[in-house]
């Protein structure tokens, strides 16, 4: 795949995912903002592997394998993901927002990480799959 077409399609799937978040805050039920408080986690969780890739060392100890912090950066990242589901649900248990607007703020996350899912795994042949 050609980097000008990786790049579309990473574009255009947080676009989708985007659009998909507004729409469940001010298009489903009328106008529900508080839904947005869903894209928070979302834009937060690509911070720690940016800065373990971009800060970490290879390792200052001689029994290291791993990057220093890379523990921690897989920690915030779950901690944020978690919050993309967990966020919308939270509203929604607490009537703040109403359901159907749950349920697009949770069905883009589900095809979000789909879309990704598929991303990660291209197709290598007609029958094998190799993680991107």
């Amino acid at each position: 795949m050609s980097v000008f077409l990786s790049l579309f399609c990473s574009a255009l799937l947080a676009t989708v995912f985007v659009f998909l978040q507004v729409a469940a805050a001010f298009l489903i039920d009328g106008s529900q903002p508080l839904i947005l408080l869903g894209l928070a986690p979302f834009a937060l969780a690509a911070v720690p592997p940016a800065l373990l890739s971009s800060c970490g060392g290879d390792g200052d100890s001689l029994f290291r394998e791993s990057p220093t912090g890379r523990h921690w950066a897989e920690f915030t990242f779950s901690f944020f993901a978690s919050g993309v589901v967990g966020v919308p649900v939270l509203l929604g248990a607490t009537s703040l927002v109403t359901w159907s607007a749950v349920a697009t703020s949770l069905g883009s996350s589900a095809a979000f990480a789909a879309a990704l899912g598929v991303y990660a795994c291209k197709s290598k042949g007609d029958d094998e799959w190799e993680l991107h």
